[in-house]
């Protein structure tokens, strides 16, 4: 049984980025880690275990870090971070990142340890795929043949990840994902974060692969 003892609050994530929050927090739910979201960093937030997305637009100034405080960072270019903040934060993730990765960086965190990822099923072997190189067709029946991988989506998670494969690679506004959505001409407020979270859950969690990819500022794109 995990120990739970060794938390005594919740991890704190900022970030601006909804999709990130939804992933996480679904990652938390699973590992019942108790979880805080804060799109800026407060004041008080010295003595707690800090997750923080480094790409979110309120990370542009330096802050404070508590001398022994467990801090980590999510990124699109490690390289690009000033070398003060590489050597601050007790553990950086590269984005995209396989969710097993990310479960791992959450454990380390809550002092639960480097946690593993689930074992492939018995009797299917895997090969080592890029996101890029990761072969993806829908079905008429709403069924994504993802590499080795069958899955069975919903109609809409269907119908937004037939556009998405239609442009992958490319840049797909939140406009056109809106059409895909029922209740033509209704304001849909964040379902489009909701559809692509579970999505995200359904694909990515299986694969261990990142595969969709939040654009700031202009969408989504399928990798």
């Amino acid at each position: 049984m995990l120990d739970t003892t060794a938390i005594n609050m919740p991890l704190l994530l900022v970030t601006d980025d909804r999709s990130l929050a939804c992933l996480v927090r679904l990652e938390c739910r699973e590992l019942a880690l108790p979880l805080e979201v804060a799109a800026t960093l407060p004041q008080s937030a010295t003595q707690r275990t800090l997750l923080i997305d480094l790409d979110s637009v309120n990370m542009t100034e330096p802050f404070a870090i508590g001398e022994g405080q467990m801090v980590a960072g999510i990124c699109r270019d490690i390289s690009q971070l000033p070398t003060e903040w590489q050597a601050r934060f007790s553990r950086l993730l590269q984005r995209p990142c396989p969710t097993a990765q990310l479960r791992a960086l959450l454990g380390h965190l809550c002092g639960r340890g480097e946690m593993t990822s689930v074992a492939p099923r018995e009797g299917r072997a895997h090969t080592a795929l890029s996101a890029s190189e990761l072969k993806m067709v829908m079905t008429e029946d709403n069924q994504l043949l993802c590499g080795e991988e069958i899955l069975s989506l919903s109609p809409t998670e269907a119908a937004l990840m037939r556009t998405l494969i239609a442009h992958r690679g490319e840049i797909v506004s939140r406009t056109m994902l809106e059409a895909c959505l029922p209740g033509e001409g209704e304001a849909h407020s964040n379902k489009i974060e909701v559809y692509l979270c579970f999505l995200r859950r359904k694909i990515e969690r299986p694969l261990g692969l990142r595969l969709i990819t939040t654009v700031r500022g202009k969408g989504y794109r399928l990798e």
